[in-house]
């Protein structure tokens, strides 16, 4: 059976650290995502900086579930890629320190088998999953479109390689967040819980509370418990309507909710 693990994106809140955890231990929330680009930098998570982190989550009942860090660019683009893939093999190893055994990087272009492009990211890929398999996080990529390519990379690419399920992306894309499920469903690791409105006019369509939009979350997760998913469900939006402490704090409030009555 599904089991609801609540956790949340921590920048959503525009809180201070410790302000930002209280509020969500009173939401009952048992994890957090940190962002080690726009959040937290990796050199300030010294060993003493990791400690307080964890003591301040114990403290609490919490736990680091997943780290966030978007690269500009793509695995298979030449400029810059060699200090891209060791800036990710060092987030991979500060999520293990954290305790969190998922990075999460959006993937915004996936190659077309056969092509020098796709050869590319492959071999990245493949790079990128052995050292998951030295340090014990892997890298979880999110991507808005299901296909074969994507299929083949993640086959090739092995354990180490895995996938973030972002409905909202998925749906503004013009796809159905339930075929990435079905066709990629025993790769998924980490659900981002976002929700959408296909609106043309804004490039495809426009992020909105959950529970507001036209993802169909029942639909979803019953596909996810079909593969035996097991990872947490993490609300974060990437496109707030406010930077208002009280307004995040009411819209995520109602975002739990909206989640915790789908298992009553």
């Amino acid at each position: 059976m599904l089991e609801l693990k609540v956790a949340v994106q921590l920048g959503t809140l525009h809180q201070p650290f410790r302000d930002a955890l209280d509020s969500l231990a009173n939401f009952g929330v048992q994890a957090v995502e940190l962002d080690l680009r726009r959040g937290m930098r990796m050199e300030d998570l010294t060993r003493t900086a990791i400690r307080q982190i964890l003591k301040l989550l114990d403290d609490r009942k919490m736990r680091i579930c997943s780290v966030r860090f978007a690269t500009r660019r793509g695995y298979d683009d030449l400029e810059g890629l060699e200090r891209r893939v060791e800036a990710t093999k060092q987030a991979m190893t500060k999520a293990f320190e954290l305790g969190a055994t998922v990075v999460c990087n959006p993937l915004t272009h996936v190659p077309e088998t056969g092509t020098d492009a796709w050869t590319l990211m492959h071999q990245v890929l493949f790079d990128l999953a052995r050292h998951s398999s030295k340090v014990g996080a892997s890298l979880a990529l999110s991507t808005q479109v299901p296909s074969d390519d994507l299929k083949r990379l993640l086959d090739e690419a092995s354990a180490g390689v895995v996938l973030e399920l972002d409905p909202a992306g998925v749906l503004m894309a013009g796809s159905r967040p339930v075929e990435v499920v079905e066709m990629l469903g025993d790769r998924i690791l980490h659900v981002r819980v976002r929700d959408a409105i296909r609106d043309q006019s804004r490039k495809g369509g426009q992020e909105v509370q959950v529970g507001r939009g036209m993802v169909d979350f029942p639909e979803l997760l019953g596909k996810l418990e079909e593969r035996q998913y097991q990872g947490w469900l993490m609300l974060g939006r990437d496109d707030p309507e406010t930077t208002n402490t009280a307004a995040s704090l009411e819209e995520l409030g109602a975002g739990i909710e909206f989640l915790r009555n789908l298992w009553r």
